[in-house]
């Protein structure tokens, strides 16, 4: 009798493949999400930026704008922070140089 999947390479036996394609999904979608949150962010400081021009301050649609930009930047922080919380971003900094002690202080 033969052994169930002995034709299929080990590593794609236990769907380690199928298991990064799928992080790799979850990761460019929250990158579409961050983007297209950035662009409503700015679509909406213009549009106010308009409102201001043409209604001259004497109505509202600015402040309503506004305050929709505001409200589009916490959306955009939290998702931000619950993908730092996650692991869907990881933070990178510049990397750590070996630097002389600095004498003289």
């Amino acid at each position: 009798m033969r052994r169930r999947n002995a034709s299929v390479p080990r590593h794609h036996r236990a769907g380690a493949c199928c298991k990064q394609a799928e992080v790799m999904e979850s990761e460019l979608l929250f990158k579409g999400l961050v983007i297209l949150l950035l662009l409503s962010v700015l679509v909406s400081l213009f549009s106010g930026l308009v409102f201001l021009v043409r209604d001259q301050g004497r109505s509202e649609r600015t402040l309503k704008s506004l305050a929709l930009r505001i409200a589009i930047s916490l959306a955009l922080f939290l998702i931000l922070f619950i993908g730092l919380a996650s692991g869907l971003i990881r933070p990178h900094g510049l990397p750590a140089k070996d630097r002389p002690a600095q004498q003289g202080r």
